[in-house]
């Protein structure tokens, strides 16, 4: 029976941009310069292939498609590496359109999108802004009509935790 490798899965932040300022932000910065994206990229793809192992890969920011065509370039990118088994999205949601799903499904390796939301509507927009909690809805009805699965993702704490 041969060895199997254990794969190197992680999250990688792609850009500090973000267009909300929700409360418990960790950042203290919202801008970056960007230009280096790619190039830590090829360095990650060249690194697991050195490595001879392969990974699942978190793609978030700040917010990711705050990069716009930037960030399909990417997952095109990633999408077509070998050393890449799977591609996840985390984002606020709020940049999602029926076109850009459409893209998104394109993408094989992109299997999930991840959308955070801090609990019922009162709660997330007192957390992450006014209106948030409704537009998220939208997006998750546009994700519903796609091949891609949803994940919901909670920041837990004592202002959100009977939600």
């Amino acid at each position: 029976m041969g060895v199997t490798k254990a794969s190197l899965d992680f999250q990688w932040h792609i850009t500090n941009r973000c267009n909300l300022r929700c409360r418990h932000c960790y950042q203290n910065t919202f801008k970056d310069g960007g230009e280096v994206l790619f190039a830590v990229g090829e360095k990650l793809l060249e690194g697991l292939t050195q490595l001879g192992s392969s990974s699942v890969l978190n793609i978030t920011g700040g917010e990711p498609f705050l990069l716009g065509e930037k960030l399909f370039e990417l997952f095109e990118l990633l999408d077509q590496h070998p050393a890449v088994l799977e591609l996840m999205c985390i984002t606020n949601g709020l940049f999602l359109s029926e076109e850009t799903v459409k893209i998104l499904a394109t993408f094989k390796k992109l299997t999930t999108v991840k959308i955070s939301l801090e609990g019922m509507e009162e709660t997330n927009d007192a957390i992450r802004g006014r209106g948030v909690f409704r537009r998220v809805l939208q997006s998750l009805k546009l994700l519903r009509e796609s091949p891609l699965r949803v994940v919901l993702m909670m920041t837990l704490h004592k202002d959100n935790l009977s939600d």
